[in-house]
C-alpha cells in the first residue's frame, strides 16, 4: 500500500508559508523568471482570488496588473521551496522509513509494512492531513492506493483524502470517468485517440489491447497498464546522511574518567538521534582515544542485541573504561557506529532466547575484567581422547529449546563388571560423579602393581576388589602434551565404588570419582 502527500500550488505556498492568510484574502500571483533575460517573467501560479479577477498562468506582470490592479506579485523563492519540501519529507519519515521525494510538493510513502492499513486507512489519512496542517500548509491532500501511480492520481483528484482499495471494481470505478489527459500521453497519441473518439480512461480500456499495441506501439501498452491501474514502480527512496560518528578534538587535556564519560554520553546522544532518523540500530561501536604523548587506543565493541538506546551504549563504554589506564592525558576521541537493521529471528514453538542479551554481555565483560579474558567463555571439547580435554571459546548466543524432535535417548550406562563375574553389587551400571580436580592419593600396590590399599586422606582403607587396568594414551607425537593413564574401578572397604587413575608419566595416583545411584 502506498500513500501520496500532495500540496497544490506548492511553489506559491512555499513563498507565502509565513503569510498564509494572503492565500484566501488577496489576489496573489507567483512570477517565474524567464529562461532568457530579454523575455519577461510570467505568472506561474496564482490564488483563486486572482483567478476570479481574470488573471491566468502565462501572463506577464503588466498583463496581470491590468486585469487586477490590486494584484500582489511575488518571485519564486528556491530556499523557501526546499525548506517546505524538507518539512514534507520530515512528516513522511514519522510514518514510514521508506519514502520518496517524487516532485516539488509531492512525497510518496511505502506503507507495505502496515498490515492494518486497509482497516484503518481513513484514520491514517486524517493523521497525514493533521501533520501537514500543523506545519502551516494550506489545502493539503492525501491519496492511498495499491501502487504509487494510483496513489498520486488519488491525491491530485482528492478534495482532502481519497482511498482506492485493492478491489478491481473500485479501481475501475475511480479511473473510468477521468479524462485520458490525466495519464499524460504524448501529443501524437492524444491526437490519434481523439480522432477515434477516445476521451476518457474508461473508453481507452475498452479497446482490445493486442490490436491497440499493433496499431499504436509500445506507448499504447504502457498507457493501457496505467489506465488499468496496474502500473507499479520502485520508489527512489530518500536516505538520511550515513555518517554515524562523532569526533572531538579537545582544547584542554582530560586526566580523569568522569569528564570523559560526560563527553562520551553527549556523543552517543548525537549518534543515536541520527540512527533513529534512519530507522537503524548500532551493531558495533568503535572507540578511538588520542593521548598527549601522540599514542592512540582503539577498541571495537560488539553489540549483542543491536540498539540505539543511549543508556545501554553508555553502559558498555563505562564498563570497559573502568579498568582502563591511560598512558597520558586525553586530547581527543572518536566514536563511530556500524549501523544495522533490527534483528529478526523465528524460533520454534518451545525455543527462547536471552531476556536481555546486552545485560548478559555486560556481565561477561565485568567477569573478564576480574578474571582475565582467558578465563571466561563457553567450554568446547577438543578432538582428543584425553579426559576433560576442552578449551574456552567466546560465548555465542543460541536459542535454547526444550523441544525434542525424537524420543530422548537413554544416557550412556556406567562401566559394569565383566558379565561372567559372580553376582555382586558391581554388576549394576552406575553413573560416575567426578571429582574436579581429582584427589591425589598414596596407594599401596602388590607385586603386580595392582592397588590394594589407600594410605592417606579421608578415603584411607583397604581395597576389597578391583577391576582393571584400562589403559589410555594419546598425543604421543608431541612431548609437551603426550599423556598416558591406567584406570581402575575399586570396591572400598566402606562399601563404595570409586574410579582410581594412575598417571603413568608422572607416577601419580588420583581418585577421579565415585559411582553412585
Amino acid at each position: 500500500m502506498f500513500s501520496t502527500l500532495y500540496l497544490p500550488n506548492f511553489q506559491l505556498q512555499a513563498a507565502l508559508h509565513h503569510q498564509s492568510d494572503l492565500l484566501n484574502t488577496r489576489p496573489v500571483a507567483l512570477l517565474e523568471a524567464a529562461a532568457h533575460e530579454k523575455d519577461k517573467a510570467r505568472v506561474f501560479q496564482l490564488t483563486e482570488t486572482a483567478q476570479n479577477h481574470g488573471v491566468h498562468p502565462g501572463m506577464t506582470a503588466s498583463q496581470a496588473l491590468a486585469r487586477s490592479p490590486h494584484l500582489h506579485l511575488l518571485n519564486r523563492d528556491p530556499d523557501a521551496e526546499q525548506n517546505a519540501q524538507n518539512q514534507l519529507l520530515d512528516i513522511a519519515s514519522r510514518f514510514s522509513p521508506d519514502f520518496e521525494s517524487t516532485a516539488p510538493g509531492i512525497v510518496t510513502l511505502d506503507l507495505l509494512g502496515n498490515s492494518h492499513l486497509p482497516k484503518y486507512a481513513d484514520q491514517l489519512a486524517q493523521k497525514f492531513l493533521a501533520a501537514m496542517r500543523s506545519r502551516g500548509f494550506h489545502d493539503p491532500r492525501v491519496g492511498l492506493a495499491e501502487n504509487p501511480g494510483l496513489a498520486l492520481l488519488a491525491a491530485r483528484l482528492a478534495k482532502q483524502t481519497k482511498i482506492i482499495r485493492a478491489e478491481k471494481h473500485e479501481v475501475q470505478t475511480f479511473l473510468a470517468p477521468l479524462p485520458l489527459s490525466t495519464l499524460n500521453p504524448s501529443p501524437d497519441l492524444t491526437h490519434i485517440l481523439s480522432l477515434w473518439g477516445i476521451h476518457t480512461i474508461g473508453d481507452f480500456t475498452q479497446l482490445p489491447l493486442t490490436d491497440t499495441a499493433h496499431r499504436l506501439g509500445p506507448e499504447a501498452v504502457a498507457l493501457h497498464e496505467a489506465a488499468s491501474g496496474k502500473t507499479s514502480r520502485l520508489l527512489n527512496l530518500v536516505r538520511p546522511p550515513t555518517d554515524f560518528s562523532h569526533r572531538a578534538d579537545l582544547e584542554y587535556e582530560i586526566e580523569s574518567l568522569d569528564p570523559l564519560l560526560f563527553l562520551f554520553r553527549r556523543a552517543l546522544e548525537t549518534i543515536a538521534a541520527r540512527l533513529s532518523a534512519a530507522w537503524l540500530l548500532a551493531g558495533h561501536l568503535h572507540l578511538r582515544i588520542s593521548f598527549q604523548d601522540q599514542t592512540q587506543y582503539q577498541h571495537t565493541f560488539h553489540i549483542p542485541d543491536p540498539t540505539r538506546d543511549v543508556d545501554l551504549l553508555f553502559q558498555i563504554l563505562h564498563t570497559h573504561l573502568e579498568n582502563f589506564t591511560a598512558p597520558s592525558p586525553v586530547t581527543g576521541f572518536k566514536l563511530e557506529t556500524v549501523p544495522t537493521p533490527a534483528n529478526g529471528c523465528q524460533f520454534h514453538l518451545f525455543e527462547s532466547r536471552l531476556r536481555d542479551p546486552n545485560r548478559f554481555y555486560d556481565t561477561l565483560a565485568r567477569l573478564e575484567a576480574l578474571l582475565g579474558p582467558d578465563h571466561v567463555g563457553t567450554p568446547k571439547l577438543l578432538p582428543s581422547h584425553r579426559p576433560d580435554a576442552f578449551t574456552l571459546t567466546s560465548f555465542k548466543e543460541e536459542p535454547t529449546s526444550s523441544y525434542q524432535a525424537s524420543p530422548p535417548q537413554s544416557a550412556k550406562p556406567g562401566r559394569a563388571w565383566p558379565p561372567d563375574a559372580p553376582a555382586s553389587p558391581y554388576n549394576a551400571t552406575l553413573p560416575l560423579k567426578r571429582f574436579r580436580p581429582p584427589l591425589p592419593l598414596n596407594i599401596k600396590t602388590n607385586t603386580h602393581t595392582h592397588p590394594i590399599e589407600i594410605l592417606n586422606g579421608k578415603f584411607k582403607g583397604r581395597i576389597l576388589d578391583h577391576r582393571g587396568p584400562w589403559r589410555h594414551s594419546g598425543d604421543w607425537w608431541d612431548q609437551r602434551y603426550q599423556w598416558a593413564r591406567e584406570e581402575w574401578d575399586i570396591h572400598h572397604e566402606n562399601q563404595h565404588l570409586y574410579r582410581l587413575t594412575h598417571d603413568t608419566p608422572n607416577h601419580q595416583w588420583l581418585l577421579e570419582g565415585t559411582y553412585s545411584s
